[in-house]
């Protein structure tokens, strides 16, 4: 039982990481003006 919730927990943490990490590259990405043709107004 110990051993899933580990596993449940780590791979939460891990995928959270990852979104966040995605998410300010496409910010970045976004508010840099690499991509003209996405504007949100």
């Amino acid at each position: 039982m110990d051993g899933k919730v580990v596993a449940i927990l780590s791979h939460d943490l891990c995928y959270t990481q990852f979104w966040t990490e995605v998410e300010d590259g496409l910010k970045n990405a976004f508010s840099s003006g690499k991509k003209p043709g996405y504007k949100k107004k």
